[in-house]
């Protein structure tokens, strides 16, 4: 299995300027969005999505999305509040590769996943538990340990949990993602409109278990509802979900997230889907992944939606 979704050699970035270039003047396309701008640019990916259904049935909350660092071609998951307390990890065939239990912790609303690269050569899976539609908690976590390098159908697996609060009391919140420019760990609220944009104040090479952090807030976005997020591997692209669409930003140099973010966005043109949610960008970023949840009473099975570039 290679760990990418397709074997073009056109990358993300020639298309970004490919539609730039399309879309300057008269012909620049106009679209209803969120951004608080008359226009931004569209996007459309290769081709038509290849829709892959799940050997595991019984997934039918989808939330997070994240690639593996040490197996090419594979994909962790998870679903949401009050669901059991296991990653399941499939290949982009849908095949389920392991189901990975987390020992002793609750899923309260598990929202998002990242997994990230250590500095000295491991890699770390980050479970994030802070969903709160009624904004009640005080606290929300993260659940921390250090990535298999061997699959079992079945596994426990012993986690370290970090906690943190909003500076302005409790919020809901989907989204977490890495950004291995500053090696910090973001967040992303999810509000009707205007979401904020949070860092946590450590970096992943030195944050001990058991702590409470004050989340820093960095920003707001003319966005609403956003359900995912995550950035390229080099931090050179940045995408987020909401309801309505998916938006891509692409970073200049080592410019900072708030920055970036708070440039016009590229909007991807993609499949609707029952209820946006995850999504992960291929490790070599030829194109990305999306999850959704299913209703169980639509007799739908669950899937990921592949996109190429």
């Amino acid at each position: 299995m290679i760990n990418h979704l397709t074997t073009k050699t056109m990358n993300i970035s020639h298309i970004l300027c490919l539609t730039a270039l399309l879309c300057f003047g008269t012909c620049q396309t106009k679209a209803k969005n969120q951004i608080g701008l008359e226009s931004v640019s569209v996007l459309t990916p290769d081709s038509i999505p290849s829709i892959v259904h799940l050997e595991d049935t019984v997934l039918m909350e989808s939330s997070g999305l994240a690639f593996s660092q040490y197996h090419n071609g594979i994909l962790y998951t998870h679903e949401d509040s009050k669901c059991e307390n296991k990653i399941t990890v499939f290949d982009l065939q849908g095949k389920t590769k392991a189901r990975i239990w987390l020992k002793g912790v609750e899923n309260r609303d598990w929202e998002d996943i990242a997994v990230i690269a250590h500095p000295s050569g491991s890699s770390y899976i980050y479970l994030a538990d802070i969903g709160d539609n009624a904004q009640k908690y005080a606290e929300v976590y993260l659940y921390r340990f250090e990535e298999p390098k061997q699959l079992e159908i079945d596994m426990e697996v012993e986690v370290e949990r970090i906690s943190f609060q909003y500076p302005s009391g409790p919020l809901n919140a989907e989204t977490l993602f890495f950004d291995p420019i500053d090696n910090g760990l973001w967040i992303v609220s999810k509000e009707k409109e205007n979401c904020g944009l949070y860092r946590l104040p450590f970096d992943i090479t030195s944050v001990a278990a058991d702590t409470l952090l004050l989340a820093e807030k960095m920003g707001t976005l003319p966005l609403e509802r956003v359900t995912a997020g995550d950035i390229s591997r080099d931090g050179r692209f940045v995408m987020l979900r909401t309801k309505p669409g998916i938006y891509l930003w692409e970073r200049k140099a080592k410019e900072s997230l708030p920055m970036l973010m708070s440039q016009q966005p590229t909007l991807i043109k993609h499949r609707p889907e029952h209820q946006s949610e995850g999504i992960a960008i291929a490790p070599d970023g030829s194109g990305f992944v999306t999850s959704t949840e299913i209703q169980k009473k639509s007799g739908l099975k669950p899937y990921i939606s592949i996109y190429r570039w």
